[in-house]
């Protein structure tokens, strides 16, 4: 593919990366799906990386914090999830370190509670 190709699919990509945190992963099927080259993706990707647009640490950190305190996600599913990402297992770990264990558990207390309460209701 030429340049003015490969800048219309980087524009397309900087535009989804600004909406909200995306991966490689995601991008690369996203690209994908649009139908663009292997090669052009993987420049895409490259570039997106370069700019900052794609960041996986950032990336992981934000999924943990979503799923865990929005979802009531463990760390197990989390993990599970990240890593069908093809995103490092130490990032992974990493992440899942620095999750509050209290806030779990409060999450895990709540959803109980509010499960039961629903139960109770109908």
């Amino acid at each position: 593919m030429d340049t003015k190709e490969i800048n219309i699919h980087l524009q397309w990509a900087q535009r989804l990366c600004s909406q909200r945190e995306y991966c490689q992963y995601d991008i690369r099927l996203k690209l994908k799906e649009k139908g663009v080259e292997p090669e052009d993706i993987e420049q895409v990707i490259a570039m997106l990386m370069q700019q900052n647009y794609l960041n996986s640490a950032r990336y992981i950190r934000a999924y943990v914090h979503d799923k865990s305190k929005l979802q009531g996600w463990g760390p197990e599913k989390i993990r599970y999830a990240l890593r069908a990402k093809q995103l490092p297992d130490t990032m992974i770990r990493s992440a899942l370190a620095d999750l509050d264990q209290n806030a779990q558990k409060e999450t895990l207390l709540f959803s109980a509670l509010f499960r039961s309460t629903l139960v109770t209701i109908w």
